[in-house]
């Protein structure tokens, strides 16, 4: 579920997000860097 992927995202030093948006759609946006930081 999303829980997990939070957790995930947060591993590899990400961000992510999730919630409605107009239009009763929902959005899961996650950021993941390409490296990570030192």
């Amino acid at each position: 579920g999303l829980t997990g992927v939070g957790e995930r995202v947060t591993l590899l030093r990400g961000e992510v997000s999730a919630g409605p948006v107009p239009g009763g759609r929902w959005r899961l946006l996650a950021r993941i860097p390409l490296r990570s930081a030192p």
